[in-house]
């Protein structure tokens, strides 16, 4: 009965850990696209650059603001409860016209970063792992 007791609670241990972990490579792998979206962002004024930003489902983005206030949540899609979602982008009038006329710099950023995404959050998942 003991060694059932000693499974179910490493199990238990593990899963947290495993969540904790893809929390935050999800977070960590919003940071990086943002970082790559910011280096690809037409500027003038660096309005736009400076407007750039990351946000989580819990409702907090980079700055520690709510998100609910800026103009681009209106149009955000997340699924209720599901805190394993992250975005990347801005609340910039002309920065749809700048992503979708001129030069992608977010589409852009994600596609640089595909490969890099999936690194970043297995290797947090393995940090969390790593029971002592």
């Amino acid at each position: 009965m003991s060694a059932k007791v000693i499974y179910n609670s490493r199990f238990k241990e593990a899963n947290r850990a495993m969540e904790k972990g893809f929390e935050l490579g999800i977070e960590a792998a919003a940071i990086a696209v943002e970082s790559q979206a910011v280096k690809l962002a037409p500027w003038d004024t660096s309005r736009l650059r400076g407007s750039i930003t990351y946000g989580l489902n819990d409702g907090t983005k980079s700055t520690g603001r709510p998100v609910a206030n800026s103009e681009a949540s209106d149009t955000l899609q997340t699924t209720p409860g599901n805190k394993f979602e992250a975005w990347v982008g801005t609340n910039v009038v002309y920065a749809a016209a700048q992503e979708y006329l001129h030069k992608s710099y977010l589409r852009k950023a994600l596609i640089v970063m595909k490969q890099k995404i999936g690194r970043i959050v297995s290797g947090q998942i393995s940090k969390k792992l790593d029971f002592k």
